[in-house]
């Protein structure tokens, strides 16, 4: 049998293990990845270059098939954790910084309170029982930060008028800080009025499919006593870098994702790191891990999508791809620092 009969044997998540494994031989430094290939399929694919195993898995990959596809992925090991969890108090801190976009449809107000309206998101995908955070609540549809007393970053495709505002200049859209889970259990869904913010109106945005995006939102009012993020304002972030980022993945309560890196670093407006990223990432902070600079907004993710449809349990699960091949863009921050 030759070295493609071999491959047509094997699954998506084998050659993908392969690949994994292979790079990861090559960079010992990169850390732990996916779990390693079974001796069978190493002894299988030992005829086959990586060319060969990166086509197939890519054809596999595009028929449907394996167990992993919105605008990212999980690369290497799932790096995202509830904010409980932590106790870097730089973390913490950094976690204040990020605000979910609520739509104001979603939130009732009760006295000195707004009640979020969610839903699971496992059931409302459907994902397979197996995710992670399978039970927990969605409700956010974007992220931002504060880079100013009553600034808001975001990404460009976020900070549009007609999103915010209602034809009668009424908001659509709330910024919500402290939408956390507490503990396994709970998430906080019932937030102070203080933490509750509105758009006054869009200050600046730069918005191109494959280059800045970026927006600045005014505030109603400043979020005083809450923690600002540094940003980079000169230079670039350097090659390799460790990163991390907090935000709401596809809507979750608050998540920090680490373990990640700087995968390419050569345009001028943005960069390319394997975080662990989903679609409502967007806008989300991404922090140099040595010194808590906020590095890039996450922007753009995988075109293969967040999740793949697992036939034969007829649900979805997350898309998990080697980290060396990272697709989440991020616009580096000196796209708008000037202006801060």
């Amino acid at each position: 049998m030759n070295a493609t009969s071999h491959l047509a044997a094997l699954s998506y998540e084998e050659l993908v293990r392969e690949l994994d494994a292979r790079q990861r031989s090559r960079r010992p430094e990169d850390g732990q990845g996916l779990p390693p290939p079974d001796p069978a399929t190493r002894e299988a694919l030992a005829g086959a270059d990586d060319a060969q195993v990166l086509a197939l898995a890519r054809r596999l990959e595009f028929r449907g098939e394996g167990d992993g596809g919105g605008a990212s992925t999980i690369y290497g090991r799932d790096n995202r954790r509830d904010i409980y969890t932590l106790s870097s108090p730089a973390h913490l801190r950094a976690a204040a910084t990020a605000a979910a976009f609520v739509p104001l449809a979603a939130m009732t107000r009760r006295g000195p309170r707004f009640v979020l309206a969610t839903q699971e998101y496992g059931p409302s995908l459907p994902l397979c029982p197996w995710e992670r955070f399978y039970r927990q609540p969605t409700v956010a549809v974007g992220t931002g930060f504060l880079v100013a007393e009553d600034v808001l970053a975001t990404a460009g495709h976020l900070a549009v008028e007609s999103h915010l505002w209602g034809p009668g200049r009424e908001p659509l859209t709330a910024f919500v800080f402290g939408f956390q889970m507490l503990d396994p259990g709970r998430a906080r869904t019932v937030i102070d009025a203080d933490d509750v913010y509105f758009p006054r109106r869009v200050l600046l945005r730069e918005w191109t499919t494959q280059g800045p995006d970026w927006g600045l939102i005014q505030l109603d009012r400043p979020a005083r006593g809450r923690p600002i993020a540094a940003v980079r304002h000169h230079g670039q972030v350097a090659d390799r870098a460790r990163l991390y980022m907090l935000g709401y993945p596809c809507g979750l309560p608050e998540k920090y994702v680490g373990g990640a890196r700087v995968y390419a670093n050569s345009a001028p407006s943005y960069f390319d790191a394997d975080l662990d990223a989903y679609e409502i990432n967007s806008g989300s902070p991404v922090f140099n891990a040595a010194d808590d600079v906020v590095e890039g907004i996450a922007v753009r993710g995988n075109p293969r999508g967040d999740f793949r449809f697992r036939s034969k349990d007829n649900c979805f699960v997350s898309l998990r791809l080697p980290d060396w091949m990272a697709e989440e863009a991020c616009t580096r921050t000196t796209e708008f620092a000037r202006f801060l």
